[in-house]
This record gives structure tokens, sequence and C-alpha cells, in this order.
């Protein structure tokens, strides 16, 4: 989910990250809602269970109403040497399946102790 740019900008990006096509569902600006003034990423109106969703923002305020479902990370600039993603994103991709519980492996991936 998309928060601030076009499906038409961030698909193909996700595409060239994501070449395995483990994103099954991709939402954009307009699936946001707007809480006190900012655009918030609603997951429950996905209609899944949340234990399979993650959401990956550089403004944990997007994702306020399920954070245990969000992983922060550095606000891209348009750094051309910048793989932020790419390395959470192959990181973390390579855990997910020991856990039934995605929030589980934010947890483990983040460092967080139960």
């Amino acid at each position: 989910m998309t928060s601030q740019i076009t499906e038409a900008y961030a698909s193909p990006i996700l595409d060239k990250l994501d070449p395995k096509s483990l994103i099954s569902h991709r939402l954009y600006a307009q699936s946001c809602k707007i809480h006190y003034g900012w655009p918030v990423k609603d997951l429950s109106d996905l209609g899944r269970d949340l234990k399979n969703v993650v959401i990956i923002d550089d403004q944990p305020a997007s994702y306020r109403f399920q954070p245990e479902n969000g992983i922060p990370i550095k606000k891209f600039i348009g750094d051309r040497q910048d793989y932020e993603l790419k390395k959470l994103m192959d990181e973390l991709f390579d855990k997910c399946e020991q856990y039934k519980d995605l929030k589980d492996a934010l947890k483990h991936y983040m460092g967080v102790q139960n």
C-alpha cells in the first residue's frame, strides 16, 4: 500500500523489488483512510488474516491501526545507491516461511523479545 505515489509509478518499482511475486496484493494511495489529516493504511480493509500481512513504511503513523504488522524503513530520497528496501525484503522474506504468524517474523527481524 503506497500512500502518496500513484500505481503507475509504484508498480514497476515493486515488480523489480519482488521478482518472485511474493507480494500478493498491492494497494495504492486511493486505498488509504485519512485519520487526523494523515493517510493511514488500515490493513483490516484487506479482508485477510492479519497474521499473513506485513506493511513496510517510512512513516510509522501510516500503519498506526495495526502497528504489530508494520516495520519501519528509512525514507527514500532518490539516492540510486539506496538499497534499504531491497535489503529488508531479502532478509525478512527469507525468514517469513519459518513463521505461521508474520507478526512473529517481524518481532524476530526487529529484535523484539516476547
